[in-house]
């Protein structure tokens, strides 16, 4: 058999399965071929669509510069993995809140303390942030003390990335 003649035998049979199924399809019931009118679900949010989500809910919440606030969690957790676990320091989750220290401490403002949840540890994240926002003389101070690092020189390239990542008001 030649090349041509393999090809246009191949095309005969495509032609042929083409037309039964349309065949099948006009024979079917009308319900059978209406369309669905249940909604169909949408895909879950991405991991990076969930943490901008929370982050910037509680930002806006609590008056806190969302840029700024995406800015810190990007920097804390560049991935958006909500489980991320940081063992030498005991940090979790998007925002990388120092369970050592906060656990427990906004539950009541977040409704919970699962800090392996996007919303828990964003609420979380964004309260801490404006505890150190309001008690701090500048926003490159808070951002030491958020990092843990206090007035070290290690937090300097901290602050760098956190403000390199962020187009704040």
């Amino acid at each position: 058999m030649t090349k041509a003649y393999r090809m246009l035998e191949a095309f005969v049979v495509a032609s042929a399965v083409t037309f039964l199924l349309g065949l099948i399809l006009v024979s079917l019931p009308p319900q059978a071929v209406l369309p669905i009118t249940e909604p169909i679900e949408a895909a879950p949010p991405s991991a990076e669509e969930s943490r901008t989500y929370w982050v910037q809910h509680y930002a806006g919440n609590l008056g806190v510069d969302s840029a700024l606030a995406l800015a810190v969690s990007r920097t804390e957790n560049w991935t958006a993995v909500r489980n991320a676990w940081s063992p030498t320091d005991c940090c979790v989750g998007v925002m990388q809140v120092n369970v050592s220290v906060w656990y427990g401490v906004y539950d009541e403002q977040c409704g919970g303390s699962d800090l392996m949840a996007y919303r828990d540890n964003a609420c979380y994240g964004v309260h801490i942030l404006k505890y150190y926002l309001d008690s701090s003389d500048t926003v490159a101070e808070a951002l030491r003390r958020y990092s843990g690092h206090g007035t070290a020189m290690g937090a300097r390239p901290y602050v760098e990335r956190v403000m390199r990542g962020c187009v704040c008001e």
